[in-house]
């Protein structure tokens, strides 16, 4: 369905030829002569499935050049198809190729329009290959396959010039080209007779000076320019065509054996069907072969095929693109079926090894665990009493932060001697009643340290007011420890539980004054919640 067979049409004035493309070979399959219609319509049915490309080498052809407003896209499409739509009325086989645009002015785009006019000609051939529902690739002519044959030629011919003049000779005739800047600009087929004992080189050569003549009168080419000539001679005969004197001075002529030229463009053998009743030798002498597999090997950039001969061709190129769409899509899945599937082996790879590794250290635990000694709790106590443990570790609070905070604040109370602290946690403010957390809401952590202290270097060294002051200004300081509670538990002037005032100013012996001095006066409680 990719690769269908490839046969090319060759139409001329005498009938119209069938080879089959074989890579390097072609076979003339069939050979029709005008008026042979039905014959020809069932062998078009008979080979429908192949591809087909049309070869026209016929007088008809027409050659203008017009200037039209610089377009893009959709509107030039439509002008130049109204363009060529006004010139070649009578004719659907018609192209347009580009030629640049003006250098000055508005710019407007100079066009090449080409045109097959032979209309009853093609039509003959060409209405039986579409009703057949043939795939037609295209209609094509030598003008516009001549830069695919210059490119294959040019190992042997060198790189073509800007200008140059194409001529081999066809079974219709001397078909000479003129090529501007790789477009055919203009193209002749001029039949010459060719009696035995004429001179046929001379003749033709005689018709291409006719030709350089004529382009310089359409002033295609300038009068004082040499014009490249490359010439196909048929094979053997390059020493009859290359006598000096049969052309003029105007014409720089390359002469290329027909067959060098053959195997430049791939083709090896040329072979004729019994049926065609035509020998191989005769077909050697013309270039019609070297044209059809020019057609065969590359389609020209030009096509003359209207959109109802192509029909059949773009539905199957679009089938052949859905067709290849869905293979791709198939491949994908496939791919992708097959990656699913190698991790899918993987995983239970995976899970069979996971499953083989419980079962050992499951039997490893057990093992493990007879050789324990025997305990008074089950494991189920035990490890309820490990989980509560864990549970309250997690609440524990380590005491650093807050003793270096407090530490930083003692060190700006000069007159406040610390005896020893106390820090504990619980879930209540000491500063206030023990009232935990409501029902369904948890009690508050916090973490309080309890200073223990003397007011004052010595006990003796002031009064109990003054003491007192230098505890009040020892728990302003205290205040600056972040998110904390500073209470006075104990002051150096306080009251009793029965009303009375608790401190001395000065102790009355030595005996009292050391006992004073191991006896904190000050106590002082700096409480905050965790996490503050």
């Amino acid at each position: 369905m990719l690769t269908p067979s490839k046969r090319i049409l060759s139409i001329t004035a005498a009938g119209c030829d069938c080879y089959l493309a074989a890579g390097s070979r072609l076979v003339l399959e069939a050979r029709f002569v005008p008026g042979e219609g039905e014959v020809f319509a069932a062998f078009a049915r008979s080979r429908r499935s192949s591809i087909f490309r049309v070869l026209s080498d016929q007088i008809e052809e027409d050659f203008r050049q017009d200037t039209v407003p610089f377009l893009r896209g959709a509107a030039r499409t439509r002008l130049l198809d109204r363009k060529t739509g006004q010139i070649y009325r009578d004719s659907p086989y018609h192209a347009i190729a580009s030629l640049g645009r003006q250098a000055d002015g508005r710019r407007d785009e100079h066009v090449q329009m080409l045109g097959l006019t032979n209309v009853e000609g093609l039509n003959e051939w060409l209405a039986p290959l579409s009703a057949a529902g043939a795939r037609v690739a295209g209609v094509f002519s030598p003008p516009v396959a001549a830069p695919n044959l210059l490119r294959w030629l040019k190992a042997r011919t060198g790189s073509p010039p800007r200008r140059m003049l194409l001529v081999s000779v066809n079974r219709s005739g001397l078909r000479q080209t003129f090529i501007d800047n790789g477009v055919a600009r203009f193209s002749r087929l001029a039949a010459i007779a060719h009696d035995e004992g004429d001179d046929f080189a001379t003749a033709c050569l005689t018709e291409v000076n006719k030709t350089q003549n004529y382009l310089v009168g359409l002033r295609l080419l300038p009068r004082d320019e040499t014009l490249p000539a490359l010439i196909l001679v048929p094979p053997g005969e390059e020493a009859a065509w290359s006598r000096p004197g049969l052309l003029v001075d105007a014409l720089d002529a390359i002469f290329l054996d027909l067959a060098v030229a053959r195997r430049c463009v791939g083709l090896k053998r040329v072979e004729a069907l019994e049926a065609t009743g035509v020998a191989a030798d005769e077909e050697a002498q013309f270039a019609d072969t070297l044209w059809v597999q020019v057609i065969a090997r590359a389609r020209p950039r030009l096509n003359f095929a209207p959109g109802w001969l192509r029909e059949t061709y773009r539905l199957w190129q679009a089938r052949v693109a859905v067709w290849a769409a869905g293979s791709l899509v198939l491949l994908a899945g496939i791919g992708w079926g097959m990656e699913r599937l190698a991790e899918s082996e993987n995983l239970v790879g995976q899970s069979a090894r996971l499953r083989t590794e419980t079962v050992r250290n499951n039997i490893s635990y057990e093992r493990t665990k007879r050789g324990f000694p025997p305990l008074p709790a089950p494991p189920e106590q035990l490890k309820a009493s490990v989980t509560s443990f864990e549970s309250i570790n997690a609440r524990a609070v380590a005491p650093a932060a807050l003793l270096s905070e407090v530490g930083q604040a003692l060190e700006k109370a000069l007159d406040f001697r610390l005896l020893r602290l106390e820090w504990q946690q619980g879930d209540a403010d000491p500063a206030q009643a023990a009232t935990p957390g409501t029902a369904g809401v948890p009690a508050q952590r916090f973490e309080w340290v309890t200073l223990h202290g003397m007011a004052g270097k010595n006990a003796g060294d002031a009064d109990a007011r003054v003491n007192t002051d230098i505890a009040l200004r020892t728990a302003e300081l205290l205040r600056a420890v972040r998110g904390s509670t500073v209470v006075i538990v104990r002051a150096p002037l306080d009251l009793t539980p029965r009303g009375r005032i608790a401190g001395s100013a000065v102790p009355e012996s030595p005996a009292a004054r050391l006992a004073s001095d191991d006896n904190p006066n000050v106590e002082i409680r700096v409480a905050r919640r965790v996490g503050s």
